[in-house]
């Protein structure tokens, strides 16, 4: 996959920068594809990509320096940012500079925001778009959104980026969208496109799957490590919450039982694998307490719900029992999507009911209570859900709050007629 896909609404918003000055924020989780789309945009309008690396801050500096040279050179080394900012401010024309992996430069030296900072408000030359980028969601967040930092109220744009669908998924790698087995392909990476290009759509998926998770030396062997690292979430603690909660420990009293620890000391660990976007709380529909955790971040759900608990197995099994394992857990992934579709929509569950999702009642319409099917039904077979989905409803609590409520089925060719609009 070498060519650019999609981006459009992030190219749209920076190319409305092109008469700006001041700070862009670039948000976004490693592999989101931040450095693609810098890169993409900077080659169209002429600006300079750098990236920080991790080291101390003179090696930090003269590697950014060397960088910036590659396409205009100072005839001196700078020493210091103070330094490199003198010479920016003599950069002849107008300047638009993207520094990747920012928090980097942070980490050594913590007084960079405020240098930077400083540089931002009192520069000498105006005509300067300052792009700073990374892939700690957590650090950008505490250096650009909160009120006690130096860059807060800074930026003129901030662009967080998400994950990309399933349409561009089955067009970077040359997959049908109309066949229910090329979801199977895209629940296992999800919509992070650096993924995509670790796959070989002329092989099989299986084949694929050895590649990436399960064979010897397996290419994101160690990326659930690599995605905790980037945020400063480690030890062995944070990657036992994942695993428990990938094995269907969903409240944190269940997962400090199998772990055999008090649930306090659980309570950090919780809170920050939630604000890195790597787990998620859900509460039922109609409801602001209690609620379950989830695994949110696409491969860490793959990996701790599939392959971790499986990995020692795996060869063993039959390849139709891998097979039914992936499209168990893509049935999983399917009814999240299928949310996507019905704004405001949440699930809601008791004791053994559960509905996929509810959507709330509108002055235009009353409440929908939707089924996910991931499969493409017959009209008998639609008849069929939706007797057996009005029929569970009565027997809910909702049910003598939320009179005549309408139901409804969404397969696969729902979800095909959705992404296809």
């Amino acid at each position: 996959m070498d060519h650019f896909l999609n981006r459009t609404e992030e190219l749209a918003q920076f190319d409305s920068l092109l008469k700006k000055n001041g700070l862009v924020v670039v948000f976004g989780r490693r592999r989101i594809g931040k450095t693609r789309l810098l890169t993409e945009w900077l080659n169209r309008v002429g600006g300079i990509y750098v990236q920080a690396i991790e080291g101390n801050g003179a090696a930090q500096l003269a590697q950014i320096s060397q960088d910036i040279q590659e396409t205009h050179s100072f005839g001196i080394t700078p020493k210091t940012w103070n330094e490199l900012f003198k010479l920016l401010d003599s950069f002849p024309g107008r300047l638009i500079l993207a520094i990747d992996e920012f928090p980097y430069l942070v980490d050594a030296d913590s007084s960079v925001p405020s240098i930077f900072q400083k540089w931002l408000d009192h520069r000498k030359k105006k005509d300067v778009l300052l792009i700073l980028s990374g892939s700690s969601q957590k650090m950008m967040h505490d250096l650009f959104l909160n009120r006690s930092t130096p860059l807060y109220g800074r930026a003129i744009l901030e662009i967080k980026l998400s994950e990309m669908g399933y349409p561009h998924f089955c067009k970077a790698l040359g997959l049908k969208t109309s066949t229910i087995e090329s979801f199977l392909w895209f629940s296992v990476t999800g919509g992070i496109p650096w993924y995509w290009t670790l796959m070989d759509p002329d092989r099989d998926l299986l084949w694929n799957l050895d590649r990436l998770y399960f064979g010897s030396s397996a290419i994101l062997e160690n990326e659930a490590k690599r995605l905790l690292s980037d945020e400063k979430i480690g030890g062995l603690v944070s990657l036992s919450v994942l695993e428990m909660v990938g094995r269907g420990a969903s409240k944190p009293s269940e997962v400090a039982s199998r772990l055999e620890i008090p649930q306090t000391q659980l309570s950090k660990t919780f809170g920050a694998l939630t604000e890195a976007g790597f787990l998620e709380k859900e509460v039922p529909f109609g409801q602001s307490k209690g609620g379950i955790y989830a695994i949110r971040d696409s491969v860490l759900r793959f990996w701790f719900k599939v392959c971790s608990p499986h990995h020692s197995r795996w060869p063993q099994y039959s390849k139709e029992a891998k097979l039914q394992l992936i499209r168990t857990f893509a049935s999983q992934i399917f009814e999240s999507h299928c949310r996507e579709f019905f704004r405001g929509s949440q699930r809601y569950w008791e004791g053994d009911l559960e509905f996929d999702a509810v959507v709330p009642a509108t002055h235009e319409a009353p409440l929908r209570v939707v089924e996910a099917k991931f499969g493409l039904l017959t009209a008998k077979e639609r008849a069929s859900c939706l007797k057996e989905l009005s029929g569970s409803w009565g027997r809910c609590k909702l049910a003598s709050r939320h009179l005549n409520p309408q139901f409804e089925v969404f397969d696969f060719s729902d979800f095909l007629r959705g992404v296809e609009r």
